[in-house]
């Protein structure tokens, strides 16, 4: 089974590159833009958490089938993506997240 990192990569980047343009040419506002990417972080939570329990579902009362294998595909997919999304929000985020972690 192989993993789609970079297009699901390239999407997550193209997608924010397209807000962010849409915000800088004031075709949106700055909360608009944040707005958008905290539903997009959301959604794609709690769909990675669905699945993560379905899949827990599965392991945990033997159930053994191509369902779990097609299962387990989409819950990598979608990690991905929010990694993806992570490290835009890491970098964007970096003098507070710097802040943060020298803290500790």
């Amino acid at each position: 089974m192989s993993y789609e990192f970079i297009p699901i990569s390239f999407i997550v980047i193209f997608t924010y590159l397209i807000t962010y343009i849409l915000y800088n040419e004031n075709e949106i506002t700055k909360v608009t833009h944040i707005r958008i990417w905290n539903i997009i972080i959301l959604i794609i939570s709690l769909i990675l958490l669905s699945i993560g329990l379905i899949l827990t579902a599965l392991i945990e009362y033997g159930i053994d089938s191509t369902l779990a294998y097609t299962i387990l595909f989409w819950h990598v997919e979608v990690g991905i993506a929010l990694v993806s999304i992570a490290f835009i929000h890491i970098y964007l985020y970096r003098k507070s997240f710097k802040k943060i972690t020298l803290r500790l």
